[in-house]
């Protein structure tokens, strides 16, 4: 599997000021973060193409990230909303946190493997991996040796 990333920094926020210079850092490094969880996502769910849940999952990741790096934690799940996202994907994130999400603030994941099992061919997507642990750690068996 090969993913390839682009972020157009061009089409951030222009540094005026130390706000603004604030605000480009965090467009551009959240812009990663949520990439980065589509990355994770596509290749532990290569069925799954809702929009609802890879946006939802990604802006999800990008609340978490941002949240955690730039808020120490005081940023509101509805402030995200309202003051880092549009509105279409502001839609999918307010989705994804109402249908996917443990009482916890953590994702689901057994709802998420629901879902690609239901968008999979045969209904094998999302299936849970083997386990193991070695002398260089632990690790998921390759879907092929199951």
């Amino acid at each position: 599997m090969h993913f390839r990333i682009d972020i157009h920094a061009e089409n951030m926020p222009y540094v005026t000021d130390e706000r603004s210079r604030w605000k480009r850092e965090i467009n551009l490094n959240s812009s990663i973060a949520h990439e980065m969880a589509h990355c994770y996502f596509r290749s532990r769910y290569p069925y799954l193409s809702s929009k609802n849940v890879s946006e939802g999952q990604a802006t999800n990741a990008e609340y978490a990230f941002t949240n955690f790096t730039y808020y120490a934690g005081g940023l509101s799940s509805e402030e995200f909303a309202d003051s880092h996202l549009c509105d279409e994907y502001a839609g999918y994130y307010r989705w994804y946190r109402a249908n996917c999400l443990e009482s916890d603030g953590g994702t689901n994941w057994t709802v998420i493997d629901a879902y690609e099992r239901e968008a999979s061919p045969y209904g094998q997507g999302g299936s849970n991996r083997t386990i193991v642990a070695g002398p260089e750690g632990v690790f998921e068996i390759p879907l092929f040796f199951e």
